[in-house]
Parts: C-alpha cells; structure tokens; sequence
C-alpha cells in the first residue's frame, strides 16, 4: 500500500498540493526525534514539498479500516533508516516502543483539506492517536 520508510514515495507528483512558488503557513503535528512528545507546530510551506531530495512521505488514507475524511502526509528523512540515526523519541514514546518501523530524525505530518489533497489545514491532538496508531502497523 505505501513504500516502505526509506524508499520512494508512491506519490511523487500528485502529493504535492501546492503549486509554484507560492508560500502558506500551516500547522503540523512535529514528531521530534529528541523530545519524547509530538506536538502542533506552525511552519511555512513552499512550492513542492516532495522536491526536497532528502525527504520521502506517504500518505495515510485510511485509519481502522476506515477511510480518513482528511488524509495525513507523512514526512520523514530519506537517509534515516539506513544512515544509523538514533530512534525518535518521540515516536518510540507514543507508540510505547512498538511502532512497525525503527523511525529516526524529524517526523512531520501535515493534514489536507480533503480527499482531493489541494492544501492543507491544521490538525488536531487527535490526529497524533491517528498517527500513532498507524506507526504500530507496516505501512
């Protein structure tokens, strides 16, 4: 369904949902690899966020079986599975030390505004149990 972290995107173009070089400012939930909680965070976002070489994401379209009314892109480090970065923290703390994959680096997760994935809006704390209950499972 999704590659596994560290290979490709199987959404190289089209989850891309801003276009040019316009500039938004969204919030996303931070999943920092030193700190042992997530948390919401505001960042400003430009242009084509999957042209950035060292940054892979997928996109999570479905929770319990059920289809997510707005969908999650993930982002993480390229490299951090196979360059031996420490575990993230945070990750490893919400998911109790479960989480399908050993995530290292930065995790940052944004929301669309809906299943057509034109832009962004802001999440909420239940958006992280979201996340994290999908990091318990291969993605």
């Amino acid at each position: 369904m999704f590659p596994a972290p560290g290979e490709e995107s199987l959404y190289p173009s089209d989850s891309e949902p801003i276009t040019g070089g316009s500039t938004i400012q969204v919030d996303a939930i931070l999943f920092p690899a030193d700190e042992d909680l997530p948390r919401i965070i505001s960042i400003q976002v430009r242009g084509a966020l999957g042209g950035v070489r060292l940054v892979s994401s997928m996109i999570m379209t479905t929770a319990a079986d059920k289809r997510l009314r707005y969908p999650l892109q993930l982002f993480y480090g390229k490299e951090s599975f196979s360059d031996d970065s420490p575990v993230n923290r945070s990750i490893s703390k919400i998911t109790s030390g479960k989480s399908f994959y050993k995530w290292a680096g930065n995790v940052l997760v944004l929301k669309f505004t809906g299943v057509r994935r034109h832009g962004y809006i802001a999440p909420s704390p239940e958006d992280i149990e979201t996340v994290a209950s999908l990091l318990l499972k291969e993605l």
